[in-house]
């Protein structure tokens, strides 16, 4: 272990250029490995354009907990990963079968690693960093990600995020203000999950499902947050939803349980708002027109 306490000079000798995708990657996995044996464990050592794309996406990582949290509940009770090889996804899709520089995190993100080339399977997908939608027929796509990020992410149609906002540290808190980053195409629904974070009682059931749906059709979406199913101890009985819906910028109404809401803002191709605090016990229903 000398090389990890003499790193002033072993730091400098490290080739970014496989540091920041080795980030990029370890960041996308269920427990963050980043190959950081000494030089990335000590980000303080980069110049300044690597340590802000250190912290990016740490902060995108902690943004991430709702989702990461969810999966990992879910993996728990049927045993599917976080990380999902691409033809455990897209079985039906052959070329799919011998991919090993890209991987899908969770039903909704598609990663690339340490290349930039990416296989997109049939459908419409949205570049992470620029907004960029892509339909593909089943292609093989060469993107450059921009330079404050250090690989290719791409999201699937359909995809339901819950994320949260601006967040210095992770601790064993419920999710009491949730993102819903919505992409909606046809019909689509991903559960959220939450228990109290502390002890083994998810074993015995005591997790709190929220099921969000959407349904898409002709450039209209409903989206619907259901009553939350189970309990925990702890939990809270209200929580704080804002949402971030991709739209073609057509939408002239948003309604909320049947009411217009005024307050929201489109930018960047995603409509945007935020709701008063709801009772979990209620079921909350959003109508993009």
């Amino acid at each position: 272990m000398s090389g990890f306490l003499n790193t002033s000079c072993d730091v400098m000798s490290v080739p970014r250029d496989l540091e920041m995708p080795s980030l990029h990657f370890g960041l996308f996995l269920p427990w963050v490995q980043i190959n950081s044996w000494f030089s990335m464990m000590q980000p303080f050592y980069y110049d300044k354009p690597e340590q802000d794309i250190y912290r990016f996406y740490v902060k995108l990582r902690y943004s991430l907990a709702p989702y990461i949290y969810s999966m990992a509940l879910e993996a728990t009770q049927d045993g599917m990963p976080i990380v999902r090889s691409m033809p455990l996804t897209f079985p039906e899709d052959r070329t799919c079968d011998d991919m090993t520089y890209q991987y899908m995190f969770g039903p909704w993100y598609c990663v690339g690693i340490f290349t930039n080339e990416i296989y997109l399977p049939k459908g419409t997908w949205t570049d992470a960093w620029t907004g960029e939608r892509i339909v593909s027929k089943g292609e093989t796509f060469t993107r450059e990600y921009p330079a404050d990020r250090a690989g290719l992410l791409f999201i699937r149609e359909g995809a339901i995020i819950p994320s949260q906002g601006d967040v210095s540290y992770l601790g064993a808190r419920p999710f009491e203000k949730v993102t819903l980053n919505v992409y909606p195409c046809g019909d689509s629904r991903f559960t959220m999950m939450d228990d109290d974070g502390e002890t083994y009682g998810y074993e015995k059931g005591t997790i709190a499902k929220t099921l969000v749906e959407c349904h898409e059709k002709d450039g209209v979406s409903k989206i619907i947050v259901n009553p939350v199913q189970g309990s925990f101890e702890g939990m809270p009985q209200t929580r704080e939803y804002s949402f971030a819906v991709q739209n073609d910028g057509k939408a002239t109404t948003v309604l909320v349980g049947g009411k217009e809401l005024k307050d929201w803002t489109f930018e960047d191709g995603m409509i945007r708002f935020n709701l008063e605090p709801v009772k979990v016990s209620e079921k909350v229903v959003i109508d993009i027109k």
